[in-house]
């Protein structure tokens, strides 16, 4: 990036923000707070939350986002509730988790939602009877496990086209907002 940067061309950011970049970054707060206030309503007191470890601010802004729903809904705010994980500790992490008998689970990304519901199927934990799920992101796996898995989705098509409205402006040298946050959407499956 600093090279881009360096060379004069333009770098728009995506989940990520960077001094002299222009970035695109998703609402964090709603990523968690749609997810747990649909769980809360149908009486889920003790919500976990898997994140992703990202090496980026994403990472911070999910963790904050789940802190400050758990506080706000006044749910059960047991420390073994949350958890960060890398592919390699999923197994761990899940299994400190669900040591803390949580009712309902999001997991911070499609990448740990494959490993996620392998957990689930080999500790017999059916969804959404013993634990409802949703992911953050949607992906394959979510559209088509045996019992399809409610996400709160980025609204990639927006992304997309703010990105192009930002690169247009910076090219022709107008004013731009520096930092656009986007809010995805909650999509309930089952």
């Amino acid at each position: 990036i600093d090279i881009l940067i360096d060379k004069g061309i333009p770098v728009i950011l995506l989940n990520r923000v960077r001094k002299g970049c222009f970035s695109i970054i998703s609402d964090a707060n709603a990523e968690l707070d749609e997810p747990i206030s649909f769980l809360h309503r149908f009486g889920h007191r003790r919500i976990a939350f898997l994140n992703r470890v990202f090496g980026c601010q994403t990472h911070d802004r999910r963790k904050d986002g789940y802190l400050n729903a758990v506080s706000r809904y006044q749910l059960d705010d047991a420390p073994g509730l949350y958890a960060e994980s890398e592919l390699d500790e999923l197994f761990q992490r899940l299994s400190d988790i669900m040591a803390q008998n949580p009712t309902a689970l999001i997991v911070g990304g499609h990448y740990l939602l494959g490993g996620t519901l392998n957990f689930c199927r080999k500790n017999k934990i059916r969804l959404p009877e013993d634990l409802s799920l949703i992911s953050i992101n949607d992906g394959f796996m979510a559209k088509s496990y045996t019992t399809p898995v409610s996400v709160f989705t980025e609204p990639r098509e927006q992304v997309g086209q703010l990105a192009v409205q930002m690169l247009e402006c910076v090219t022709a040298k107008r004013k731009q907002e520096s930092i656009i946050t986007v809010k995805g959407e909650l999509i309930i499956r089952k």
